[in-house]
This record gives C-alpha cells, structure tokens and sequence, in this order.
C-alpha cells in the first residue's frame, strides 16, 4: 500500500487494533517505508495514551494536598459580609 491518503484514514483504526488482518500487513509495510506516515502514527499514539485515565492511582505529595485545600478554604470566604436586606440592581440591557 503506497498510497499515504489511505494509510492516513486507517491510521486511528491501526493504533486501536481493529484493522482486518490483510490491512494490517499493507499497514504495516508503508509505515515500515514512509517516515511522514510513521511520524503521524506515533502522534496518534501519543495521543491515545494521553486520553486514557492510567489503571493505577497516581500518588499526590502531601504539600500539594495542602496547598490545595488551602486555597479552597481561602476562596471560599467572602470577601465581604452579604447584607441580606441590599437591594440587588440589575443593569438594564443597552439597546
């Protein structure tokens, strides 16, 4: 298979397996022989890894922890007191 347009439209289908047998091996030979095509691909690859969340639980430090509750507490206190009684003007919509 010579022509990159087609190994280019079966690109997403090849990095996810789910090429026919008999495409696979055409795939496979152009990739072997054209460097722009096999370029495309690892990016495809690189991207599909990039969408899956990992299977394992990724460790957080404990400062980083911190300084992100820390942060939430800091902006979740009003920067003012809301009085209950203030009336609420809503700017009219210019024309």
């Amino acid at each position: 298979m010579s022509d990159c347009g087609l190994v280019r439209s079966l690109l997403l289908s090849w990095v996810d397996e789910k090429l026919p047998q008999d495409l696979k091996s055409e795939v496979a030979e152009h990739l072997a022989s054209c460097g722009a095509c096999a370029g495309l691909e690892k990016t495809y690859r690189a991207t599909a890894r990039l969408g899956h969340w990992p299977d394992e639980e990724i460790p957080v430090p404990d400062r980083l922890t911190g300084a992100v509750m820390e942060a939430v507490e800091t902006a979740g206190k009003p920067e003012k007191e809301e009085d209950p009684d203030e009336e609420i003007v809503v700017p009219t919509k210019p024309v």
